[in-house]
């Protein structure tokens, strides 16, 4: 043990020579060599912990004349959440500065550095450490022969080394002669060399990245590849964040077949109820010379006063840039852009809305149709409370539209209302009836069949009976869990009578071959109504579990569900032509346990039995490290059948391997493979991606992130 030790309290201010010390000792009150008795102010009022400097040596002594204090053996300094441990401290209380020497270690909450020599400066809080290393802002590691202070997240490194791995060789590492590190913003060096695992990789002469701990601007990590079609391929992006709300990324990519290809995405938000987006894309291919571009721009606006705003801009070549850089089957297989602008009003009881919007088939994928809306208005009135429990509502829509395949693209005026009368009835506890009545007239101006305009009349009645529900809970079959399983019935019913409707524009048509129209929701389609005399009944089977205990909170989790819904057309079965009972449609979900789950839905059809249409998605955890999943997809009409898998493997803490593929089960032909691996070390992150496609391009990319950096 220590035979002594003599601790200091130093006033506030870092040793203000107006109070240069209160001393006083931990093993009985022997005051220091040399220490004269300080001011009363300072013994009658001592700082407080957190605002004072406290030194511990095994011995101290000071020298009045020169206003020295030498502390030996053990030194130990804390001001506040900062320590300072030395073998010897020299301090001058006139001008607060000082030396630390042998074993020095400097301690923050989020530094640890240590030192062969500290110089340091109290008032300015700015000192240099010689031969130093350590951890800086928790997760930086520093090294080097000068480490300067200068302001209180600034340090400037000479001859020095960074990096945020912790190994004592690290995965990777920056050096250079000169560096400046501002703590959550920038580092700067130059002539730095990056080094992986000792051994150096590239040079530079000048090099600037952000430290990320908040928005910065800089460099973001590179990402090379190589593509059957598009050659060696190299991209590199640059982010600019202006200011808290906007930012924006250029980026450059370099194809070996291509060229070049410059892309740049500005971004903002306002408010969470005001954000945009524009982006764009240029590539003229060397080979070709075609030249390839898109501009996207998509915003929304809360103008306040219960005025929203929404914006979308799509244009594109004539060669569809996104669809040649494809990646995802979404994108690959889009036939047309949508561009649109909408102002909606919203009121207490009702809406309006004012837009524009325009659709352009994709030459690429084989249409150049063009479908607009401009202007477009409408007006919707909620159901409202009228006398005898009646509830009114009211659509109304005003548009000018032209197309390419309808009447050789004319012009053309429709003027829509359809105002309803709904009633609500409680039949029971346990059901509700809802019923609804209307005509919908449409109005459509007389450039279409000369003086006279064609003027339509659509009355429509509909009915929703909900319930009962039936309710069951079971105890005993999971652990600490009730499972409970309710169902719910309901029938909905709609009637639309036979209305003539030959001089209507078909400006809404879809083949009834390929999709099965719902008597039910059909009424979306405003220029094709078509007569309906259909009920559905549906069975909605819930499954769900619920924690036992007496905790506050109780977890519920679903379990599964199925449901049925099957159509009858009456207008069928009394007229004759055609089938009177409508497809079976099932819903289907099953997660009893985490470690497997099973989506579905399924068409069937109502006389042959045939699979119309069938979608499951299912996934097994067989451990923490492996996953599988497989998507089937079959449709009828058109014929289209394809499984898509994955493997999703982690053999490693930190290391995710993904395969998968898409099989076209009617061809008999794997159509892609694509591997996926990612790997996150403790300083960096890797990924690697692999994808070869039957129709289209080979390709492979590889990126590398420095984390923290």
């Amino acid at each position: 043990m220590l035979s002594r030790i003599w601790i200091f309290v130093l006033c506030v201010g870092f040793l203000s020579p107006a109070c240069p010390l209160w001393p006083f000792t931990a093993s009985g009150g022997r005051q220091a060599v040399a220490a004269e008795t300080p001011e009363a102010p300072c013994l009658s009022a001592p700082p407080d912990d957190g605002q004072r400097v406290i030194l511990q040596a095994e011995t101290l002594e000071y020298l009045q004349q020169n206003k020295r204090l030498l502390a030996t053996g053990n030194v130990r300094v804390r001001y506040g959440e900062k320590q300072l441990f030395a073998d010897q401290l020299e301090l001058y209380t006139d001008t607060n500065t000082g030396v630390a020497q042998g074993r020095v270690r400097f301690l923050t909450p989020e530094d640890d550095l240590t030192a062969s020599r500290l110089e340091f400066d109290f008032r300015t809080e700015r000192g240099v450490l010689y031969d130093a290393s350590g951890k800086a802002a928790k997760i930086y590691q520093l090294a080097g022969e000068r480490l300067e202070r200068l302001e209180p997240r600034t340090l400037a490194v000479q001859r020095g080394r960074i990096t945020t791995c912790t190994s004592s060789v690290p995965e990777w590492e920056f050096r250079s002669p000169n560096a400046q590190i501002g703590l959550g913003d920038y580092i700067t060096m130059k002539h730095p060399s990056f080094w992986i695992k000792g051994i150096p990789v590239f040079y530079v002469p000048y090099f600037i990245f952000p430290i990320k701990d908040k928005r910065t601007t800089g460099f973001l990590p590179p990402r090379v590849g190589s593509s059957s079609e598009f050659g060696q391929t190299v991209r590199g992006e640059f982010f600019w964040a202006m200011t808290d709300w906007l930012d924006s990324t250029v980026g450059l990519e370099y194809l070996s077949k291509k060229g070049l290809k410059p892309e740049f995405e500005l971004r903002y938000a306002i408010d969470p109820e005001s954000d945009g987006q524009l982006e764009g894309a240029y590539l003229q291919e060397s080979d070709t010379g075609e030249k390839l571009w898109r501009v996207l721009l998509q915003q929304r606006q809360d103008f306040g006063w219960g005025i929203r705003g929404l914006t979308q801009i799509d244009i594109r070549s004539e060669t569809d840039i996104v669809r040649r850089f494809a990646r995802t089957i979404v994108a690959e297989s889009a036939i047309r852009t949508a561009s649109f602008g909408s102002l909606t009003k919203v009121f207490p009881s009702g809406g309006i809305t004012l837009e524009g919007s325009s659709y352009d088939g994709i030459p690429a994928s084989g249409s150049t149709e063009q479908f607009r809306y401009l202007p477009r208005v409408s007006f919707s009135q909620f159901p409202t409370a009228l006398p005898g429990g009646l509830l009114f509502a009211l659509d109304t829509s005003y548009a000018r539209m032209n197309t390419t395949n309808v009447l050789d693209n004319l012009s053309i005026q429709r003027l829509d209302l359809f105002p309803r009368v709904i009633l609500p009835l409680s039949m029971a506890p346990w059901a509700g009836l809802a019923v609804t009545g209307g005509v919908r007239e449409t109005l459509y101006d007389h450039r279409l069949t000369g003086a006279d305009g064609i003027v339509r009349q659509v009355p429509e009645i509909r009915g929703v009976l909900d319930g009962p529900t039936l309710r069951r809970r079971f105890d005993g079959i999971l652990p600490n869990q009730a499972l409970f399983h309710t169902v719910t019935a309901r029938l909905a019913y709609r009637y639309v009578p036979e209305v003539r409707q030959e001089a209507v524009p078909p400006l809404v048509t879809l083949d009834e071959e390929v999709h099965f129209l719902d008597p039910l929701i059909t009424s979306t389609l405003v220029d094709r109504i078509q007569p309906a005399h259909y009920s559905k009944v549906s069975f909605i089977n819930r499954f769900y579990t619920r924690q036992l205990g007496d905790t506050p909170v109780r977890s519920v989790r679903d379990v599964g569900h199925l449901i049925l819904h099957q159509g009858l057309d009456i207008r069928q079965a009394t007229e004759g032509g055609g089938s009177p009972v409508g497809p079976l449609d099932i819903e289907m979900a099953l997660r009893p346990w985490q470690a497997w789950w099973i989506d579905s839905t399924l068409r069937i059809h109502p006389t042959t039995g045939v699979l119309q249409e069938l979608l499951w998605r299912g996934g097994l955890n067989l451990s923490s490290a492996l996953t599988l999943t497989v998507t089937n997809a079959r449709r009828q009409t058109p014929e289209v059948h394809y499984l898509q898998g994955s493997v999703i493997l982690t053999p490693l803490d930190g290391l995710r391997l993904t395969y998968s593929t898409r099989y076209d089960a009617l061809n008999e032909t794997v159509r892609e493979h694509a591997v996926l691996v990612h790997y996150q070390g403790v300083c960096y992150k890797v990924d690697f991606s692999f994808r070869k496609r039957k129709a289209g391009d080979t390709e492979f990319l590889v990126q590398l992130n420095l984390l923290n950096l």
